[in-house]
């Protein structure tokens, strides 16, 4: 039935990736200010406000990774998507699809993520381009022309819906034009559709309700357990749970998963985690609450390549990692990410990385969840249940022993307290045993088989073409800072707090030291340079899939990346929170130069998100070692890791 074509209410829901400034787009229709760094978008929140006469109501939803397939996406995310239709009843009169990068791969994902909605949610969206200077100088239509199929494909599904809106772009009045532009896309878009609003098909929203209270049910239940465990636990030792003096933790992940932020927060060191991975094993020390803590941080596997790819070198730290000297640790943390997908193959790659300690391991070891400010409003144990088996079995192959930490609360003791309260537990529940003499040494002996001399060369081959690209993004990163605050600072100091600890070289325990990263001398890269299956072996079926999966961990890196850039942003120049040195008229020249600086910022972490890969150029000695592999791969066998 056609709805009422004089309504002056107009309702839209804005999607996107992170960081492809739907939010901003939200601010700029609603005319708020939007000058300082927001945090991410966890829950679908809705906004109102009156345009020209009219009310609109938006409604604002989580973004997914950049580039990532929707399978990588997690479950929670992907039902707030559905269900963010809800906050505007009936339903929306459009989507704003907001796009930052022009990617074709990124777009792909776009596409996908878009499929929750089905068909109908095509008819109903407009394209808003939000990064004017990723054009490069020609005009919308000629990219959309140039581009690629993909871009082509989504414009066309949209009907041919788009505009090009940027707010770090032109003076008021070309602000104000690209608000009208997209509100009368959006009058016209509602026209043609004879004022309807978009429907979400009811089985789907009955499914996402009932996977929504199947979770809750059953997260009330673990809580249950878990509790009625601590209780047995404590009544067998008389209410009492003595609290270690020491206590020895080994963190155990996959790249990127935030284990150097978590032993920070751990170890309340006040400062980031640098941006390119761990190399081989980190112990640090502090006092917390009166006892000695020490953490190990470690390298790590890879998310999505099988344990198989796993460098000998890593498995050789993985193994040291459980002496700390003579003494064994109280337990072992596996780093998940909360708020991210975890699938059977991380399941499947996560117990066989383990397989190297021995199944005695899983006696003390605890999943600890990182980033659990991205769970919002959902609880750990909801969470748990809403990701699947996989997870679950995770979790009870660890005892139902888990933790969340959230890094951005890094000053609130309390989380920590809990944690080293349950190692307490984990500890008084039996005799702690000597990990290392258990663990079966033959897992990482080199092997010599030919099958295993691919792989290994497979693996440095990926490892050094990692190394390449973290030292590209390192020095970009590098640099746009320096741009940034070197022309921008106030001069007493203020902004030097916020510079990115991105190596250090200084002894940081007893146990070991963070190796230090040398930058070599920028060389010519190319900045759209992708790694694709031309860089494997030809003549084997596994060559695309290598490609893939590679592809799937650098993006995962880079937006994660990104994300931390954000966070240390977040924290501010500390301005913001000592208004009482300021009087207010310094305060309002110092509010506006953090304006621009902030401003500044936001287009780093777009460019950082926008680009392709930062991969420098091989030299000539590479160059020749490359061809020798590949003219070795081409006389061997073409079944190269398949499983």
């Amino acid at each position: 039935m056609a709805e009422n074509l004089n309504s002056k209410e107009l309702c839209l829901v804005v999607l996107g990736e992170y960081d492809s400034s739907k939010t901003s787009v939200i601010s700029c229709l609603l005319k708020r200010a939007d000058t300082h760094p927001r945090p991410r978008t966890i829950n679908c929140s809705r906004h109102e406000g009156e345009v020209r006469g009219r009310k609109l109501i938006v409604v604002d939803t989580p973004g997914w990774w950049k580039g990532y397939p929707l399978e990588d996406t997690s479950q929670r995310t992907k039902d707030e998507l559905v269900l963010s239709v809800r906050k505007c009843p009936p339903g929306p009169h459009a989507f704003i699809l907001a796009i930052a990068s022009l990617i074709e791969r990124n777009l792909r994902s776009v596409i996908e993520h878009l499929s929750l909605f089905g068909d109908d949610i095509w008819r109903h969206t407009i394209v808003v381009f939000t990064r004017r200077d990723s054009l490069e100088g020609t005009t919308i239509e000629q990219h959309i022309e140039n581009e690629g199929k993909a871009l082509k494909w989504l414009v066309e599904k949209c009907g041919k819906r788009y505009c090009v809106f940027d707010k770090n772009r032109g003076d008021k009045k070309t602000g104000e034009d690209q608000v009208n532009q997209l509100l009368e896309r959006i009058e016209a878009l509602k026209d043609s559709n004879r004022g309807r609003h978009f429907q979400m098909n009811e089985e789907t929203l009955r499914e996402v309700d009932e996977r929504k209270r199947d979770a809750q049910q059953k997260a009330s239940e673990r809580q249950l357990q878990v509790q009625e465990k601590r209780k047995h636990l404590r009544k067998q030792k008389a209410g009492v749970i003595n609290s270690l003096s020491e206590v020895r933790i080994v963190m155990l992940g996959w790249v990127m998963s935030g284990k150097t932020s978590a032993k920070n927060t751990i170890l309340n060191k006040d400062k980031d985690a640098p941006l390119n991975k761990t190399e081989q094993c980190e112990a640090d020390t502090a006092s917390v609450d009166g006892r000695r803590v020490i953490v190990v941080d470690t390298p790590s596997w890879w998310k999505f390549f099988p344990a198989q790819y796993t460098p000998q070198l890593v498995k050789l730290e993985l193994k040291q990692s459980l002496s700390l000297g003579s003494k064994s640790p109280h337990a072992v943390l596996i780093v998940v990410p909360a708020g991210v997908s975890f699938l059977e193959e991380q399941r499947k790659i996560t117990e066989d990385n383990m397989k190297m300690f021995g199944d005695h391991v899983w006696k003390h070891t605890m999943v600890l969840f990182t980033r659990g400010s991205s769970l919002g409003n959902m609880s750990i144990e909801e969470h748990i249940e809403t990701e699947g088996e996989p997870l679950r079995w995770l979790v009870e192959k660890c005892g139902n022993r888990y933790h969340v930490l959230d890094n951005m609360k890094r000053g609130d003791g309390s989380q920590v307290r809990e944690l080293l309260e349950k190692i307490d537990e984990l500890e008084a529940s039996f005799d702690i045993r000597d990990l290392t003499q258990e663990a079966p040494k033959t897992e990482i002996t080199p092997s010599f088989d030919k099958e295993d001399e691919k792989k290994t060369e497979m693996v440095e081959f990926l490892e050094k073409e990692w190394n390449r690209r973290d030292r590209k993004l390192e020095e970009r990163v590098r640099r746009l800072w320096q741009e940034t605050f070197g022309s921008a600072g106030r001069g007493d100091g203020s902004l030097d707090r916020m510079w990115p600890d991105f190596c250090e070289n200084e002894e940081s325990s007893d146990y070991g030291k963070r190796i230090r990263v040398d930058l070599p001398q920028t060389k010519s890269f190319d900045p759209n340079h992708t790694f694709s299956s031309e860089h494997f072996p030809p003549q084997s079926n596994f060559n695309e899939k290598m490609a893939e999966m590679f592809e799937r961990e650098w993006g995962r890196c880079k937006s994660i990346n990104a994300d931390r850039i954000r966070g240390m942003l977040s924290r501010g120049t500390g301005a913001e929170n000592e208004p009482h040195k300021y009087g207010s008229k310094e305060w309002e020249e110092l509010a506006r130069h953090e304006a621009v600086v902030m401003e500044r910022v936001q287009t780093i972490i777009s460019y950082l998100c926008s680009k392709s890969d930062f991969a420098c150029e091989p030299d000539e000695e590479e160059r020749q070692r490359a061809r020798e592999k590949v003219l070795m791969w081409k006389t061997q066998t073409s079944g190269l890791g398949s499983e």
